[in-house]
């Protein structure tokens, strides 16, 4: 073999194995809505942040991998035509045929999940929901996607029809995972069996959803034991018994024994009591300060409540301080105010001058309209030059409120120019 072909090997396989791979082992999900109606766009971004939130951990890997393995043999070979070209492009023409290192078989349980909620214009979009195969080929191979699963929303008579799609192959053919109809105001309520749908395709052992469904902001669940996160109220479990423990800051923590079957939502018995916190002894710097607490007490400095109930809010204003709002999640035992006066806000001062500065310009404004009109008046009626005299007393009028409304606009807006100079330093 020649020194240029030597040369161009050496470079072919410098290329292959220095070079970031394109490939990596992970499931690649794509998930796309199409929303016809123009109104129930977020219906899907809900769809897609739960089900990915979810997706990693019920997904069964070993039904889907053979997704992610294709497509890694065919980005390994592209990078190595990409390597093979870059070294033709700058030998001699002559590279020695050499036999291409055997594709390693990934192991099925080392595959990561990956989520991708695409966004799309139409009419790409429409045509995907339609299932153009030009289009879906172009999406899967752009965006490297193993599945791609299509949220369509269209209406059907008065009603609005829902339908997800799950594009495996590279035509058109399609899993149809959900199809249902309801009225306009009731697609929301169609949410929970769509988690429910997608994850217990996705799990290959069954799904059932857990409702947690309650107003209490802060809900931790665990489940025998261990902390879950919720994502909209709703907690996808195997088939099975367990022992679930909800709990809220402020609130009495709520044990039951609950039974999930595959394919049904249950509601978890979340009938959770507000419990008293300790006194809490509130204080301002400042006696002139009007204290309340919704659902609790009102009144001055200083302010008890004998039996606080977390989280609460606490507002305090008064006259010639700013308005103070402050929040608690967890019990506390003092709290103090310090209310500061309106004069040290910066965004006080600039509002006075702001307002000053519009207030003479539009004076300005307004006379120099007056001024307009006089003269315009004076002139069409006016038949002789004496007649004309009558009228320059108020033209003069108009034109010297014009003339020291002008100046103090300018005045104002220096003074406005100084007070925005140095507050933003």
């Amino acid at each position: 073999m020649g020194r240029g072909g030597t040369r161009n090997l050496i470079l072919v396989l410098v290329l292959v194995l220095c070079s970031d791979p394109l490939y990596s082992q992970e499931l690649r999900f794509g998930f796309l809505t199409v929303d016809h109606t123009g109104t129930q766009s977020n219906f899907g971004d809900r769809i897609a942040r739960y089900v990915s939130f979810h997706l990693g951990d019920v997904l069964e890997t070993g039904r889907f991998s053979y997704l992610g393995e294709q497509r890694i043999t065919r980005e390994k070979q592209l990078q190595e035509l990409q390597a093979l070209h870059s070294a033709l492009s700058t030998s001699d023409g002559y590279i020695e045929q050499t036999e291409p290192d055997p594709i390693e078989e990934p192991d099925d349980s080392s595959f990561s999940v990956e989520w991708e909620t695409i966004t799309m214009e139409p009419p790409l979009s429409l045509s995907a929901s339609s299932g153009d195969p030009v289009v879906l080929d172009y999406i899967k191979n752009s965006m490297r996607l193993d599945v791609l699963l299509i949220c369509s929303i269209e209406p059907f008579n008065s009603l609005y029809r829902v339908r997800i799609d799950q594009y495996i192959g590279p035509g058109p053919e399609h899993t149809r995972l959900f199809d249902a109809v309801a009225q306009p105001f009731e697609v929301y309520a169609l949410l929970p069996q769509v988690f429910l749908d997608l994850l217990d395709h996705y799990s290959g052992t069954g799904m059932g959803l857990v409702d947690f469904a309650s107003t209490v902001p802060g809900i931790s669940v665990a489940v025998d034991g261990k902390q879950f996160p919720l994502v909209d109220t709703f907690l996808p479990l195997p088939d099975g018994t367990y022992s679930i423990t909800a709990s809220a800051p402020g609130y009495a923590d709520v044990s039951a024994i609950q039974r999930v079957e595959a394919g049904t939502i249950v509601e978890f018995p979340l009938s959770i009591s507000q419990i008293d916190g300790p006194p809490v002894l509130v204080v301002s710097d400042s006696h002139l300060s009007t204290i309340s607490i919704p659902g609790g007490p009102t009144g001055m400095s200083p302010l008890v409540w004998n039996a606080q109930k977390t989280p609460f809010v606490l507002y305090a204003e008064g006259e010639g301080q700013r308005s103070l709002t402050m929040q608690f999640s967890e019990p506390v035992e003092f709290v103090r105010i310090a209310p500061q006066p309106v004069w040290m806000d910066q965004t006080y001062g600039i509002g006075r001058n702001q307002s000053a500065l519009y207030g003479s310009l539009g004076r300005t404004l307004l006379f120099g309209a007056a001024a307009i009109i006089v003269d315009s008046i004076s002139r069409s009626v006016a038949s002789y030059t004496q007649d004309l005299v009558l009228w320059q007393p108020i033209l003069l009028a108009s034109v010297g409120a014009l003339a020291v409304s002008s100046i103090d606009t300018g005045v104002r807006l220096f003074a406005y120019y100084q007070k925005t100079k140095y507050s933003s330093r």
